[in-house]
């Protein structure tokens, strides 16, 4: 049996260096998706986490977020430049990632609005690895919604419908009443009863849960910007990604709105105005 020969070495030993070649650049390609990748993410879910807040009206206050090449900033407050310090959340980005440019109304800050979740901060932000120059451009739209560009948050008929928050300005006053049913579709339907007053605090109804639904887990949260003798304005956040299951809302016997599996939803008779956000 003959050995190799130091030309069939040579011809060997290069095609080993171009598969190891080969091998690093995919690797370093891979790392480089996936660090541009989680940033971005990371950002998508921090905003939206700043719009919930806002519209829960925690602490009384609306939340923002301020963009500097490096990092950016999840505040409290009606602006970066007024806001207290002691709530700042910091998220720094890898060194390998960077904010390469923003276009926003407002400068560096995005700040959402009460009771709608809305901004006059719309734009883009644009993420870019340094390395290998992949970029991923998120979108603030005026309504609030955020979302990566050439995605929408509404397409009409798909399940990608923007009715996670939706308002009911009833017409009429919950402040007195005594059940809210959720019925949740299924083999068989769950019924999930509420007892109001005891989600009413500081003049406020509050309620959220999650109901298991054979098998599947919805959660929804239920909560009033105005609550009066007179009137209510009644919110449901219905996350698309938690819920897949038809659901009717009542008060007292009372259908509010109804929801089907893919999430488009439908006022009922005592549902007053509805408004998606």
């Amino acid at each position: 049996m003959r050995g190799f020969t130091l030309i069939e070495f040579i011809i060997s030993l290069g095609i080993i260096s171009i598969l190891l070649l080969l091998t690093f650049i995919s690797a370093s390609s891979f790392r480089a998706h996936t660090n541009l990748t989680t940033s971005a993410n990371n950002l998508l879910e921090d905003a939206r986490s700043q719009q919930s807040k806002t519209v829960a009206s925690e602490g009384a206050s609306t939340y923002g977020v301020h963009f500097e090449v490096n990092r950016y900033t999840l505040f409290k407050g009606s602006n970066f430049s007024s806001r207290d310090p002691a709530f700042d959340e910091i998220r720094n980005f890898p060194t390998s990632v960077e904010l390469s440019g923003w276009n926003i109304g407002g400068g560096n800050d995005i700040v959402f609005e009460r009771v709608t979740g809305a901004t006059p901060n719309s734009g883009t932000a644009t993420l870019r690895h340094k390395d290998s120059g992949q970029v991923k451009t998120i979108t603030i739209a005026s309504s609030g919604g955020v979302f990566f560009l050439g995605t929408s948050p509404n397409p009409s008929g798909s399940r990608m419908s923007d009715t996670r928050h939706v308002h009911y300005n009833l017409g009429w006053s919950i402040q007195s009443s005594i059940t809210s049913t959720l019925v949740f579709g299924g083999t068989p339907p769950v019924t999930e009863n509420i007892s109001i007053q005891n989600f009413i605090s500081g003049g406020k109804f509050d309620w959220s849960g999650t109901i298991d639904v054979n098998g599947s887990s919805q959660t929804v949260r239920m909560q009033s910007h105005l609550l009066n003798a007179s009137n209510t304005i009644l919110s449901v956040h219905r996350e698309r990604d938690k819920n897949d299951k038809p659901l009717n809302i009542l008060i007292d016997s009372n259908l509010i709105t109804s929801y089907d599996s893919g999430g488009n939803v439908t006022v009922g008779p005592f549902g007053g105005a509805m408004e998606i956000q």
